[in-house]
């Protein structure tokens, strides 16, 4: 199961999403991976916990953007 980047045709820039003022819904450490699920709604995760849930959100169906590593590349 993949987590990549993925981007949505109104997204051209993923790295947009998120700054620094983004906090996760968890633990309000810094986030770098927004979900949306598909009942509507969205979450904000740091590394730490996005990595915690992410088997059950995949399993949602929930579009995943995951900023972890287009930063860590650029």
């Amino acid at each position: 199961m993949s987590t990549s980047p993925v981007t949505r045709p109104e997204f051209t820039e993923p790295l947009a999403l998120l700054d620094a003022t983004h906090r996760c819904d968890r633990c309000g450490a810094r986030a770098h991976v927004v979900v949306e699920l598909p009942t509507g709604g969205d979450l904000l995760f740091c590394g730490h916990h996005f990595t915690r849930h992410q088997e059950a959100l995949v399993a949602t169906d929930a579009w995943i953007v995951d900023t972890r590593e287009i930063t860590r590349s650029g």
